[in-house]
């Protein structure tokens, strides 16, 4: 299997991108948008008996990465063999240069949980989730990556967030789609500092960024996806760019959504971060 660094040296920036909604579709549609790369939730694209989904016109020819929101990489067992076909077939059909979902449980072997539910940092986690993620790259040829969540609960487990998150990628040698609202979220929720936090997690591993601006409700932070930007998120995806081999950013919104011309602003300011870090592919 081709190795993680091998993966990364051969693929080119990508650039600044949205997440694909309906709503933004004038944005997509505008081949002057400052939109350089798409990412496309794997389930909004799922056919019967997993066929691949075509290519949809507003698109245009910008790259493709695809996201999944039910893998429930941390349930124990293999994934339903049924959703694992179809969110490769999207990824086929859709010529995904990324593929990536959450460290997460979305699901139980009885039932459906509807939400991304944390994970125990253990040994066993690690290994497990490794194991389904190897098991992925292999038959989509593809890197995967590993998305962070949030979270109001802390479970119990030998390991920190930081060694399970870098452990799965080691093993798995598989790399990390950052978030960088939800890594902020949950530092500051716990009452701990987003940038030192940055110091604990691999960032040579760090191939895609998400970014979105948060709530704040009775004190505490929430992850809405339904909000602009703030500062303290610029700083911190500029301090991730810095330091990692990042490909992508990719601007998550999912409702209250803005002007045109206010979203196109934050997708400009993002891709100067990017431009001003990013280096160019080199063969390994």
């Amino acid at each position: 299997m081709t190795s993680f660094a091998e993966r990364v040296a051969n693929l080119p920036p990508l650039g600044v991108g949205l997440g694909y909604r309906g709503p933004l579709r004038g944005s997509f549609q505008d081949p002057s948008a400052p939109i350089d790369c798409v990412e496309v939730v794997a389930d909004h694209f799922f056919l019967p008996q997993a066929t691949s989904p075509k290519r949809p016109a507003d698109l245009l020819e910008r790259p493709i990465l695809v996201h999944g929101l039910d893998l429930s990489l941390g349930t124990p067992g293999p994934i339903p063999s049924d959703y694992l076909e179809r969110y490769l077939a999207v990824a086929r059909g859709l010529d995904a240069a990324l593929i990536s979902d959450h460290l997460a449980i979305t699901r139980t072997s009885e039932v459906e949980l509807g939400h991304l539910n944390p994970v125990p940092p253990t040994c066993r986690t690690r290994d497990e989730v490794a194991a389904k993620i190897r098991a992925i790259q292999e038959q989509a040829d593809l890197l995967f990556l590993l998305e962070n969540v949030t979270t109001h609960l802390r479970l119990p487990g030998e390991l920190s967030f930081p060694e399970l998150l870098n452990g799965i990628c080691e093993v798995a040698d598989c790399g990390i789609l950052l978030d960088v609202t939800n890594l902020y979220v949950n530092a500051r929720n716990f009452g701990g500092d987003p940038f030192a936090f940055l110091d604990r997690i691999d960032l040579s591993r760090v191939v895609q960024l998400h970014i979105v601006g948060f709530e704040e409700r009775g004190g505490r932070l929430y992850d809405t996806h339904q909000v602009d930007i703030q500062e303290p998120l610029f700083d911190l995806a500029e301090a991730v760019l810095e330091r990692s081999p990042a490909r992508a950013v990719i601007l998550e919104r999912d409702g209250h959504y803005p002007a045109r011309e206010a979203l196109h602003a934050q997708l400009e300011r993002l891709r100067g971060l990017f431009q001003r870090h990013s280096a160019p592919a080199s063969a390994p």
